[in-house]
């Protein structure tokens, strides 16, 4: 019997025991890629077979970007949907798995099990746990509760009624967006709990017994050992969130949507095959930021040298280098050698300006068939804008409160009240009235048929127009001018809160102090839950279907004073912060500056999350009752800005030359813009409304004016009004000190 042995050569056995799965991966990967991109550039109807390919070159690909509204929308959606659940996703999922992993022992397999359950459940189960959880109806779970706990009554009241509400809540129609990434954090939390305590098992226990021998809390455990050891699992389940995402998404999603297109009537294949190679970049560029940024990017073999750049490499560094430089140059405010000077408010300012006009002009196109796609989200983001209103409440609060806090906290007496209404009344005052008289007589000649106009007007110049529906805008032709009375009552209610720490805390002792004005953002809260109960708007005329008194009716009593001076004074308690946290200066140093500018991230990162989900455009939250998510918003901002004022570079970035002068003249354009949007609709353009206008470039064109114009309008009014009245009153205050120190001296 003669045996023979078939031998293989090093360099030929890697190639044969992988030329199966490349034969298969060819067949089944690549071939069906290049045969889809082949399909884009034809119309082609399946359904009437091959005979049928019609070639059209780049029409589906023009098609699909520019002129397919639902393609855009359902991308826009699914990618938002999917970034916003897997970074929820993840962020619990690794603190759980580490918790599950080292507090549960024997039994962490049963309870990651219990986690898992709803991986394994069927879709049609979730939605109508969901459905029952959510309903709107008086059966639904979550209402029942809350509004079991808001309409719950003491002595009267429903105190509760402050957090919860007191009628049924459509979650579905108000807050989609939170059920959507709920139930998908619900629906994919399990199945990553448990690819995470899978790679848990392979970090070495003596990392961990190092940590805690050189004092690391779990939290520090946590960021510094746990989270760096699963980058490399932590890049493979984003990947595969990411991917899982896009494919899903359901009927409103892209995939739904390229679905119905290819198998929903005559099937047009081209056009979805179009669609289908877009997306293939889409998610490699997706996947290569999580490598790159997420994993790591581990180094290549051959790529541990480094590369020497080439000659025209070189020049494009070396042109790039000098222009960044250039541009950094003009934009870089110079350092303010002010000790009293807040930092990275002038940015913030400009920041809340700028969002307050770019809210208003975004309500004047129909975002879902005037915009471009891309776009879209912007315009989503844009419409809840309108809270940069709290953010220039939080900030007046914070700048007015500082030379109170230093004081108190230096030992010195109050700042005088002379001097405090003065400088308000010279800032406000003048800007204002000039505004509001001139949108008075130019309303009686465009807007004639506006009612109660002279008794708003009165109320208006009074600065009491926001305390009742029918004044609360005091020109039909400028209604942004509503916020400046309430931020009067503001600066009428602020040393009647301050001044009273110098008598009830003789001590100064900061920790007492920060007690206290706890107790007052309490009792603040308590009189809007007081002004909400025995205020309440009857339903006659009420409604934005009856103009701007029937809107100011369905705004009151939510848009209370005191909701606005929590706003004021949670900027007050930001105040409060620096100046208990600037005594001590010299225990900063650069990485504990650093500490703060990820604070300030964070903290304005969340005000924008919670801006984005909770807020709704002129309507008060769900969750309290309260314009602008108060008081949860504005309690972010106040973080960040406190943050941001002892951090290394935020307050440099927001502080550069272009926002410092958009800040200077801010007021002038928070007062004129809708004016000159208004004229522009009654003189113009009657489709440059509330969604009237649906072409994208000439809303563009309308904004840019829009912008320019009251640009320069508010340039005027600051040069020519405002500033020679501050210098005015400035030099007014400087004289009466001056003779006050003379009266002193000659009667010593």
């Amino acid at each position: 019997m003669i045996r023979t042995r078939f031998r293989l050569s090093r360099r030929t056995a890697p190639y044969l025991f992988i030329a199966p799965p490349l034969l298969i991966l060819g067949c089944f990967g690549v071939l069906p890629i290049l045969f889809s991109v082949f399909i884009s550039f034809t119309h082609w109807e399946a359904i009437r077979g091959l005979e049928s390919l019609e070639f059209v070159g780049l029409d589906n690909y023009a098609w699909v970007l520019v002129d397919d509204d639902w393609f855009g929308r359902a991308l826009g959606g699914t990618l938002w949907s999917t970034l916003v659940t897997g970074f929820v996703v993840h962020l619990t999922a690794i603190p759980l798995a580490a918790f599950i992993d080292r507090g549960f022992g024997r039994w962490r397999s049963l309870i990651a099990a219990a986690y898992f359950m709803p991986f394994i459940t069927a879709g049609i189960v979730i939605w109508f746990v969901m459905s029952a959880l959510f309903s709107a109806q008086p059966g639904g779970v979550v209402n029942s509760l809350f509004n079991a706990l808001g309409n719950w009554e003491l002595l009267g009241f429903k105190p509760l009624s402050l957090f919860f509400p007191t009628e049924p809540v459509d979650w579905w129609r108000q807050h989609g967006e939170i059920l959507g990434v709920f139930s998908g954090w619900w629906y994919a939390l399990g199945w990553n709990t448990l690819l995470y305590m899978t790679a848990l098992q392979y970090v070495p226990r003596e990392l961990y017994e190092a940590a805690r021998m050189d004092g690391a809390n779990a939290w520090q455990e946590l960021r510094y050992v746990t989270v760096p050891q699963l980058r490399p699992m932590i890049f493979f389940a984003t990947s595969l969130s990411v991917i899982g995402g896009i494919q899903g998404g359901g009927p409103y999603g892209v995939s739904g949507y390229m679905y119905k297109m290819a198998y929903g009537g005559d099937g047009d294949f081209g056009a979805v095959s179009a669609m289908a190679v877009i997306l293939i970049p889409i998610i490699a560029a997706l996947i290569w930021v999580l490598w790159a940024y997420v994993g790591g990017r581990p180094s290549l073999p051959g790529s541990a040298r480094e590369r020497v750049p080439t000659w025209p490499e070189h020049q494009i560094a070396r042109l790039s280098g000098a222009v960044w430089r250039r541009v950094r140059h003009l934009l870089e405010a110079p350092p303010s050698d002010d000790p009293a000077h807040l930092r990275g408010f002038s940015g913030m300012r400009a920041i809340a300006c700028l969002m307050v006009i770019s809210h208003h002009l975004a309500q004047r196109i129909d975002g879902d068939w005037g915009l471009f796609w891309l776009v879209k989200p912007l315009w989503t983001l844009a419409l809840r804008a309108d809270a940069g209103v709290s953010l220039f409440f939080v900030l007046s609060g914070a700048l007015l409160s500082v030379p109170f806090w230093r004081s108190f906290l230096a030992g010195e007496t109050a700042p005088g009240l002379g001097q405090y209404i003065l400088r308000r009344a010279a800032r406000i005052a003048p800007g204002y009235w000039l505004a509001l008289i001139v949108a008075y007589f130019v309303g009686l000649q465009l807007m004639p048929e506006a009612e109660h106009a002279f008794g708003r007007f009165l109320a208006g110049m009074g600065f009491v127009s926001g305390l009742h529906y029918i004044s609360f805008f005091p020109s039909e032709f400028d209604p942004v001018l509503w916020s400046i009375s309430l931020e009067v009552i503001c600066y009428v209610l602020l040393p009647l809160l301050v001044l009273p720490a110098w008598r009830l805390l003789p001590g100064r002792e900061p920790k007492l102090t920060a007690r206290y004005l706890a107790f007052v953002l309490l009792g603040l809260q308590i009189a809007h839950l007081l002004i909400l109960h025995f205020f309440m708007t009857s339903e006659d005329g009420k409604g934005w279907i009856h103009g701007q008194i029937g809107g100011a009716k369905e705004w009151l009593p939510y848009w209370s004073p005191a909701s606005f001076m929590t706003q004021f004074m949670l900027g007050s308690c930001a105040a409060f912060a620096i100046a208990w946290y600037g005594r001590d200066s010299g225990k900063r140093d650069r990485d504990f500056d650093r500490d703060f500018d990820r604070v300030a991230g964070w903290a304005l990162a969340g005000a924008l999350v919670v801006m984005f989900f909770f807020h709704r455009m002129g309507s008060p939250a769900t969750l309290t009752a309260q314009p602008y998510v108060t008081p949860i918003f504005p309690a972010l901002l106040a973080i960040g800005l406190f943050a941001m004022h002892y951090g290394h570079t935020l307050h440099r970035v927001l502080d550069n030359r272009l926002f410092n002068f958009v800040a200077t003249i801010s007021f002038g354009l928070y007062l004129w813009h809708w004016p000159v949007m208004e004229t522009i609709r009654l003189l113009w353009e009657p489709d440059f409304k509330f969604a009237g206008l649906r072409d994208f470039g000439y809303w563009l064109g309308l904004s840019a004016i829009v912008v320019g114009v009251a640009t320069l309008l508010a340039t005027l009014s600051w040069y020519c009004v405002e500033r020679p009245v501050l210098q005015w009153a400035q030099a007014w205050l400087r004289s009466a000190r001056g003779k006050a120190r003379s009266l002193a001296q000659a009667g010593s």
